[in-house]
């Protein structure tokens, strides 16, 4: 297991993914409003960090402007929360959620800090929950958008779907 200052260099703001991954997130936020879902980021950086890293242009591994507020989660109450630290180092995983209209999670995924995530497979995600609790079919794998092939949520008709695909 790599040391915690190795930890610290790919978890931060100020590192390599991270930036990757909020102006990911801010490029496509206007799909998730689209979807009724709001977007927050949060860090284990101060405010002042975020301000910092807000100036600092995106050629220069900045985030220049974002279109979602980033909350500063310095004494680590949402981290801990919400189950996000990487065992006791004090620095967090790359952890999502998807909370629906309701409150209730319907998404959950930490993944160790050196990959980023996958911003159009999260929106893939919200739109599929929404669409399961309209119409009350389920998704399959691969499943994009409204349209797309869905599941009867029966024993029996489910094999319309089956017959179908397979």
């Amino acid at each position: 297991m790599p040391s915690d200052r190795a930890h610290a260099l790919v978890i931060r703001d100020f590192t390599f993914v991270c930036p990757t991954e909020i102006i990911a997130f801010s490029d496509e936020v206007a799909k998730f409003k689209a979807l009724g879902c709001e977007v927050l980021g949060a860090s284990i950086d101060s405010e002042y960090t975020h301000f910092a890293w807000c100036q600092t242009p995106r050629k220069q591994g900045g985030l220049g402007a974002i279109n979602y507020p980033l909350i500063a989660d310095v004494d680590r109450s949402v981290s801990t929360k919400y189950g996000a630290l990487l065992g006791n180092t004090g620095y967090t995983l790359r952890a999502t959620y998807v909370i629906d209209a309701k409150g209730i999670l319907r998404h959950l995924s930490m993944n160790d800090p050196p990959v980023g995530r996958n911003i159009s497979e999260l929106v893939r995600l919200v739109s599929g929950y929404q669409y399961v609790e309209k119409h009350g079919e389920v998704c399959p794998a691969g499943w994009q958008k409204d349209g797309d092939a869905t599941i009867k949520d029966d024993p029996v008709k489910k094999l319309d779907f089956f017959n179908k695909a397979f």
